[in-house]
């Protein structure tokens, strides 16, 4: 699964350990703010030109965004139902619920071809 904008775990740790030896400990936490500080401000402007859009479209425009963000939205919750972790999940959920294991007999309730199942063992 990826992370963040498509970089998984193992990227990022392998980032942190060459900032770690490139500018040392103290300029990782600086370079760190700095990044956080840039992702802060572009995710600030891209709201800000997202909602300046929203205002300049017409009606027609607008109902076709509306559309998309729809549309965007059952892509998603048909990938949720189709999750085969998830599946999975519920099917041995509903299996556990569903079936019981019959008990074990005990030692003189096991069926055996001469009575009792200790006089079965010691024969043979």
């Amino acid at each position: 699964m990826d992370g963040i904008f498509g970089v998984g775990i193992s990227e990022i740790l392998v980032i942190i350990v060459i900032m770690l030896v490139v500018g040392g400990p103290k300029n990782m936490v600086k370079w760190s703010r700095e990044a956080g500080r840039i992702l802060r401000d572009m995710r600030l402007a891209w709201d800000r030109f997202s909602k300046e859009m929203e205002k300049e479209l017409d009606p027609e425009a607008k109902e076709l965004l509306k559309s998309s963000r729809q549309l965007t939205q059952n892509i998603a919750d048909i990938r949720n139902t189709t999750d085969p972790k998830r599946l999975v999940r519920q099917v041995s959920k509903a299996l556990e619920e569903k079936i019981t294991l019959p008990e074990i007999p005990s030692e003189t309730e096991a069926p055996t071809p001469n009575g009792k199942y200790s006089d079965w063992i010691s024969k043979e």
